[in-house]
Order: C-alpha cells, then sequence, then structure tokens
C-alpha cells in the first residue's frame, strides 16, 4: 500500500544532505521513541522504515536512482497544481473555493512522492506521520484501513491509537487558535473511536481530561458571541449545569477536572455573569442557592434585585430580602438590603 512519505521526509533531511548529515538524522530519528502505549510491532515497523529510507540514502548508485525518480516526481506534481490553478481561474471560482479544491485535489494527485510498504508496516508509518504532524493523513489512511480490513486485527490498537493521538494534536490546535467548538469536536471523535472499540483506557483519561479543562473556554466563548443562536446557548448552559454538577455548586469540593481553583473558577463565573441574561441566571443561580451555597445564594439575591427592578415588581425585591437575612448571619450585606 502507499502512504505519503519520502525518504528526505522520513529522516528530517534536505536533498542535498551529505553522508555525515544523513547519518546524523538517522540516529536522531533512531533514538526518538514513539509514545509507551504503541506495541512492539509498531515499533518495529517505524524502525524498519527509517532503515529503508537510510539505506537508500546512505548509498551512492541507491540515491542517484531515487533521486531522480524522485524529483520528476516532484516536477509533475508541481505542474499539476499550476495546471489545476490555471483551470480554476478560468473558471472564476472564489479563492476560498479554488485553494479549497486545489489543496484537496493534490492529495492524490498520481505524481505525489509516496512510499510503498505492507499493510503489516501500516501502524509504523502512521507513527512517522504522526511524528511529522501530519495528523489529518494519520486520520485519512487509519480510518481508511480499518474500515477496508476489519478482520485484520493484528495492529488494530496501534492504529486506534494513531487516529487518537492525531484527533488530539488537532484539537490542541484548535484550541491555540481559539477555535473552541472546532478543539472539542477533534477530541470528541478521538475518544469515541476508543470508547467504541474499548481500548487505551488511559488515552481515553488524558482526553476526557483535555476536554475538561477545555470546557470553561467553551462556554465563556458561546455567550461571547455578539448574536448566539438560542440552541448554543442552551448547550453553554448544559456544559456550564455539567461543570458545576462535578464541582458541586460554584463553591464546592467537587472536581470538575478543569484545573481552576476556587478563586479562578469564581473569576470564571464573574466573568460569566454579565453575559447571561436575566432568565439564565434566575435558573443557573436559584439552582445553586438551593444546594445550599453561599455564593449561590449571594448571586441569586443580585439576580432578584435585578428583575425587581426591571419589572417593577416588588415581590422580587421580598424575596431578595429574605436571602438577605439568611446571608447576613455569616457576611455583610448591608449595603444590598438597603439597596432592597
Amino acid at each position: 500500500m502507499r502512504i505519503p512519505l519520502d525518504y528526505y521526509r522520513i529522516l528530517g533531511v534536505p536533498i542535498q544532505a551529505t553522508i555525515e548529515q544523513l547519518a546524523q538524522a538517522y540516529q536522531d530519528r533512531s533514538k526518538q521513541l514513539p509514545r509507551k502505549e504503541y506495541s512492539s510491532q509498531a515499533i518495529t515497523a517505524r524502525v524498519q522504515i527509517l532503515d529503508q529510507a537510510y539505506h537508500f540514502l546512505s548509498n551512492p548508485l541507491l540515491k542517484a536512482d531515487y533521486d531522480q525518480e524522485f524529483l520528476s516526481l516532484i516536477y509533475n506534481n508541481t505542474s499539476s497544481v499550476e495546471n489545476e490553478e490555471i483551470a480554476s481561474s478560468t473558471l472564476d471560482l472564489p479563492a476560498a473555493v479554488e485553494n479549497e479544491e486545489i489543496a484537496s485535489s493534490t492529495l492524490d494527485l498520481p505524481h505525489s512522492p509516496y512510499l510503498e510498504i505492507e499493510s503489516e508496516q501500516l501502524s509504523g508509518g502512521l507513527v512517522i506521520l504522526q511524528e511529522l504532524a501530519e495528523y489529518e493523513q494519520v486520520i485519512r489512511f487509519g480510518e481508511s484501513f480499518l474500515e477496508n480490513h476489519p478482520q485484520n486485527i493484528t495492529d488494530q490498537t496501534d492504529i486506534l491509537l494513531s487516529i487518537a493521538l492525531a484527533e488530539l494534536e488537532l484539537s490542541r490546535e484548535q484550541w491555540q487558535q481559539k477555535n473552541y467548538e472546532q478543539a472539542s469536536s477533534h477530541g470528541q471523535k478521538g475518544l469515541k473511536i476508543l470508547k467504541n472499540h474499548q481500548v487505551l483506557p488511559t488515552i481515553q483519561l488524558e482526553i476526557e481530561t483535555e476536554l475538561a479543562k477545555l470546557r470553561p473556554y467553551r462556554i465563556l466563548s458561546i455567550f461571547s458571541q455578539s448574536n448566539p443562536q438560542p440552541e448554543q446557548r442552551l448547550q453553554g448552559i448544559e456544559l456550564l449545569q455539567k461543570v458545576l454538577q462535578l464541582r458541586e455548586g460554584i463553591d464546592g469540593k467537587g472536581n470538575d477536572y478543569s484545573g481552576l481553583n476556587l478563586e479562578n473558577f469564581l473569576h470564571f463565573i464573574q466573568q460569566l455573569r454579565p453575559l447571561l441574561n436575566s432568565q439564565e441566571q434566575n435558573s443557573l443561580f436559584s439552582a445553586e442557592a438551593k444546594r445550599p451555597s453561599s455564593v449561590g445564594v449571594y448571586l441569586f439575591v443580585y439576580t432578584l434585585i435585578a428583575q425587581g427592578f426591571t419589572q417593577k415588581d416588588p415581590y422580587l425585591i421580598a424575596q431578595a430580602q429574605q436571602k438577605l437575612v439568611i446571608i447576613s448571619q455569616r457576611q455583610d450585606v448591608i449595603i444590598e438590603q438597603s439597596i432592597c
């Protein structure tokens, strides 16, 4: 089978590399060990591919033949892309469509550099693609192999591991770019494939921990939108309720695995409050007040006061006064009582 690799990329060297540079690169790549969750078969397959690359490039005669074929493929590939660009420009397509179609078409160009490997070596090839940050290719080839060879379970776990790790890395990339929903989507995909096959519980836990840390960012991102749709706001509320349930309240002692201590979480709630409408605040903080939660009661009081004034409803102010009597036993709320 073919995978989108060439000997130079495998070793991480330019085509002009000297024998000494090749030897050093081979040594460095050989010392670089994959994650411990990979099986000995995957590690052996990776070493075989590295050995093959070094064998060809370190032999002047083999290298000359390989370079001729390699450069020919690169030249034909470049020509094909140029033709694609010319063809698309004559159609007067929007730039975004042009780039997307050209990028997708070059993935399957017959003249793209590739490496022929045995199917038993795919797990090693995916490890190398993973090391080269070719995460989309890892997912593409891994999923295709599992779909077309469901009976081959020898290295299935290694392939599932590569796919899940690729999704996790894509999630982290999207997180850094502040695309929090896309980050969550990639993480969920990686977690789902492992759960469906009931494998690699430690990797499942790693992904779940990442998703938990991502939740507060997703919540703020959803409510920070200029005009979020009702279903988006509902999703944000559900995420927040999940966090509060795990923490056992705003000031609870539970663990939502977000990494936020009490002080940071209270700061998160203060950031979120102005983004919630009065109905959302009432529903959220009234539930927190019933836990009971001191912070929840206090925030519920402010919600009642705000609604009482805006709606001209004395009953809501009276409710706030009753709550303040309870709070006053533990903290100074004279200002709030005087407002009421």
